[in-house]
């Protein structure tokens, strides 16, 4: 019995010694485990922030280069009133609070209130005046609330610099792009330079403290064997935790190099803080350790690694999923149901921003909740799933079955959207959209990353449009980024190599015997010997990114030289129309400038023709009044173009006394014209003659057209029945002033 006693003591401390050994060595792995993962977890909420942030200021600083470049190229004087009204226009369309122009000797001029100081000891200016883009820390600046970065980069004219250009950022656009609070907003992020000064955001870790190297050196122990700034400044992303000598508190600590300005992206969190997140495994450890073996414990871990993998995949603000398990069970889903076609849509709220700085973050994060709500519900109701891919951005795949039930779904989501919002809401949210639909036989039907990027093309499409508005992937959205990335990278090439060229299509005068006696200027861009491009393909990039301004006075220019050509081969001149885009409107110096080009090449004003659309002359009267006045002081005509194409045609006649009108081409595009369209070009005519202005029909390729409009007494005839537009380097001149004969 004794022996037996023994025995089984002896047993139950083999056994208890065993547990407890295993429960001390279980819980030091599940110690390490725990603060791996936390580490590895922090790295992971970094990164995106990280790559928000560079994107950001790369983004900033290609933009600031570009127009550098402008103003290096315009032919202006650098600083001069005409580069300053353009940074007034460029500023209208951006979040920058003011552009400035620096001249070498650092007295720099404002665009926003043309007021002038001197930056000649500032390092941003130092660095750009030897040809580097520079980016600031955050400073405060007179007359403006918030700090702001200033974005310098070289104005290079003649591979000789000139001046710099400084934008003022609002550091506020940074705070924004990246979340501050991290681990259940147990943890803070900020940034810092590499002398450890903090740049944007605070910790309560480091409190006052504005140097965290300095905190470091004072509060902190590392379990680095190299001094800490070493182990920080090596460019590469590293994690410890360090201990507080004051307070004895662990904490997690991570550094990632930006790409820019030698700054950090600094994430911490306190190790009982990040540790509260997982209380319920502890619990369950300490439920469980003493009465189990070996078996639960590896449940435990098994039940560790699968907690730890769900906190990798759900999104933090809305408990959805997160884009990588998107993907994972957008994959299972259609490997599952291969026979289904599948819809993924993608949507994103227009001007977000706005509603952050308008209302709140707090409002703002409320929206996207209340967004993500709305879409688990079309999901659940469905079999779809949905994430959050950026700040703002949803993805939802669908089973597709019409497009009607994809337009119920829609309206049920903002339906819902708004039942969420509360009875108060009553703000007009839009939600550009894009949708790609994955047939059943697609073969990249589970390429998901591919199906992704398509339906990124139709978003970003949807967002360059206005309202609420849907657009489906199609293969030419894909080749339309990439034909305006092409175009954009060759604009300078293509103006020094003069491949934008002047083409002419002539005015026949139908009411004195078919004359030639007038022409409409137009460009095309020859590249590549033999390539040919049309205007519509590139005209719209060159108004976006302002190199428009160069491109009309190039053609202004051209047109007054083959209008001296034709002087000087003793030939009456003919009156050329040239177009010019609504961004002239803002340049009070642009009429000048007209007669600047024109007396260079002694060529009578009134043979040249400003030609405006009507949209862009109902934009502003009373300017556009102002800009005729000019005009016809100085003896240029003004013509109208697209005439009847709005709804505001008979109040631009009535309010502005225009030389030409020029009548829509769709009036014009059947064979024959309707009666009813008859009925108002016949008014149109009537009205403009009793005006004093003559009218010109556009895109008439039809005889039955022609004599038509003779019988109606329309002046002018332009389109292919006549002529196509012509190479001006290769016109025959003896065709103008002369009877046509078709």
């Amino acid at each position: 019995m004794k022996k037996k006693t023994i025995f089984v003591i002896s047993l139950t401390v083999i056994l208890v010694t065993f547990l407890l050994a295993v429960f001390v060595q279980f819980n030091n792995q599940l110690k390490d485990q725990l603060n791996s993962h936390i580490k590895d977890h922090l790295e992971e909420i970094v990164k995106p922030n990280v790559v928000s942030f560079n994107m950001q200021i790369k983004e900033q600083i290609k933009r600031v280069n570009a127009i550098s470049r402008v103003l290096g190229e315009d032919g202006y004087e650098i600083g001069s009133q005409e580069q300053i009204d353009f940074l007034k226009v460029v500023i209208d369309d951006n979040i920058y609070e003011d552009y400035i122009i620096a001249l070498p000797d650092g007295v720099a001029i404002s665009c926003t209130d043309n007021s002038i100081e001197n930056v000649s000891d500032k390092t941003y200016f130092e660095k750009s005046l030897q040809g580097e883009s520079y980016v600031t820390l955050p400073e405060h600046y007179e007359n403006i609330i918030d700090p702001v970065i200033m974005l310098s980069a070289p104005i290079t004219r003649n591979d000789t610099i000139v001046g710099v250009l400084i934008c003022k950022y609002p550091s506020t656009e940074l705070d924004s792009i990246f979340n501050t609070k991290l681990l259940y907003n147990l943890g803070e992020i900020y940034v810092v330079d590499k002398d450890g000064d903090k740049i944007i955001g605070h910790s309560e870790y480091t409190g006052d403290t504005t140097n965290l190297f300095e905190f470091l050196s004072q509060e902190c122990a590392t379990d680095k064997s190299d001094s800490f700034d070493k182990w920080i400044l090596n460019n590469e992303t590293k994690t410890a935790m360090i201990v507080m000598n004051k307070t004895k508190k662990a904490i997690f600590l991570t550094y990632t190099k930006l790409d820019y300005g030698d700054w950090y992206m600094v994430a911490m969190v306190d190790e009982k803080e990040a540790y509260k997140s997982f209380d319920n495994i502890f619990n369950e450890q300490q439920k469980y350790i003493g009465m189990i073996s070996g078996g639960v414990i590896v449940y435990l871990i098994i039940l560790l690694a699968l907690t730890f993998s769900d906190v990798r995949n759900v999104d933090r603000l809305t408990g959805g999923l997160t884009l990588r398990m998107f993907k994972y069970k957008a994959v299972k889903e259609l490997k599952k149901n291969s026979s289904k076609a599948y819809v993924f849509v993608k949507i994103d709220i227009r001007n977000f921003k706005l509603i952050n700085r308008i209302y709140s973050y707090d409002y703002g994060d409320q929206v996207i909740k209340n967004i993500a709500k709305s879409l688990e519900v079309t999901a659940k109701k469905e079999n779809g799933i949905f994430c959050r891919v950026a700040i703002d951005e949803f993805i939802i795949l669908l089973p597709f079955k019409s497009r009607e039930y994809l337009d119920e779904e829609r309206n049920h989501f903002i339906e819902l959207f708004s039942v969420f919002m509360g009875e108060e809401f009553n703000k007009v949210i839009t939600f550009p959209t894009g949708q790609f639909i994955v047939y059943k036989d697609d073969p990249e039907r589970l390429n998901i990353d591919g199906v992704i990027e398509k339906v990124n093309f139709a978003h970003r499409e949807a967002k360059k449009r206005s309202g609420d508005i849907i657009i489906d992937y199609v293969e030419d959205l894909e080749n339309k980024e990439i034909l305006a990335k092409s175009i954009e990278d060759r604009m300078n090439s293509a103006m020094e190599n003069d491949e934008f060229k002047l083409y002419l299509q002539p005015k026949v005068d139908i009411l004195n015997h078919n004359v030639v006696s007038g022409a409409e200027a137009l460009i095309r861009w020859e590249y590549d010997g033999n390539s040919f491009m049309y205007p519509n393909d590139f005209i719209p990039i060159l108004e976006s990114n302002g190199y428009i301004v160069k491109t009309d006075m190039l053609m202004f220019e051209k047109s007054v030289k083959f209008l001296r050509n034709m002087i000087d081969n003793n030939l009456k001149p003919i009156r050329i129309s040239v177009n010019f885009s609504r961004i002239h409107l803002a340049n009070k110096h642009f009429v000048e400038e007209l007669c600047k080009i024109t007396d260079k090449y002694a060529v009578p004003h009134e043979y040249l023709e400003v030609e405006l659309t009507e949209s862009v002359l109902s934009d502003n009267v009373m300017k556009i009044q102002e800009l005729i006045s000019e005009l016809h002081r100085n003896k240029f005509t003004l013509a109208i173009d697209d005439f009847g194409s709005g709804y505001s045609s008979l109040s631009l006649l009535k309010d502005i006394e225009v030389d030409v009108v020029k009548i829509d081409k769709e009036f014009f595009v059947q064979s024959k014209i309707p009666n009813r369209s008859k009925i108002v070009i016949e008014n149109i005519i009537t009205m403009s003659n009793d005006l004093n202005a003559l009218t010109v029909a556009e895109g008439i390729e039809i005889g039955e057209q022609v004599e038509i409009l003779r019988d109606l007494n329309c002046d002018m005839i332009q389109g292919y029945y006549f002529f196509r537009p012509m190479n001006a380097d290769k016109i025959d001149l003896e065709i103008f002033n002369k009877e046509y004969t078709k």
